[in-house]
């Protein structure tokens, strides 16, 4: 499966648990990466082979096994990855209506997005560990509209997805030797 079409059929999938009634904020489900929903009981076993995507989204960069989608009221927000030429490495972060897949918005980054954690309103997302020297940031954009609302400096590149817990965001990070 090509790698555009996996996140295309991975929004169709989160597409039908968005309908079902239930939100998939963060990378893992929840902050402890669990990848379980106990609350989720419109799909189970018996229902997967009867599921169909209802929409997808053509991405224009690739998807790799390190992306995974997001989805919190009624928005699903995704990362691409894009390795230049010249070395370094850029991504976009898309946000779809669950309903109908219509873009809400895209915004360019700088570096690999990590799969982002969704809560309050925000879309938290950082990037980086791909090479040393990558940006070492993490951002927080507006779920709504993708607009920045805030954006901090890390001591090392943020590498693997963030999580909100307990009121608190926490950003797993890498130093490099």
């Amino acid at each position: 499966v090509a790698p555009v079409t996996r996140l295309a059929v991975a929004l169709a999938l989160v597409a039908s648990v968005a309908l079902a009634g239930c939100d998939w904020s963060a990378y893992g489900y929840d902050a402890r990466h669990t990848s379980s929903n106990p609350t989720e009981t419109a799909i189970g076993p018996a229902e997967v082979a009867a599921l169909e995507p209802v929409w997808s989204v053509p991405t224009g960069s690739n998807v790799d096994g390190t992306q995974s989608p997001a989805i919190a009221g009624g928005v699903v927000v995704a990362g691409t990855s894009v390795a230049h030429d010249d070395g370094t490495y850029g991504g976009t972060l898309r946000a779809v209506s669950a309903a109908t897949g219509d873009e809400l918005w895209v915004h360019e980054l700088d570096h690999v997005a990590v799969p982002p954690a969704l809560a309050h309103g925000l879309v938290y997302v950082g990037g980086g560990c791909n090479a040393a020297g990558g940006p070492a940031t993490v951002r927080a954009l507006d779920l709504r509209t993708g607009a920045p609302r805030w954006e901090a400096a890390l001591p090392a590149p943020v590498c693997g997805p963030p999580a909100v817990a307990a009121g608190r965001l926490y950003v797993p990070t890498r130093a490099f030797p």
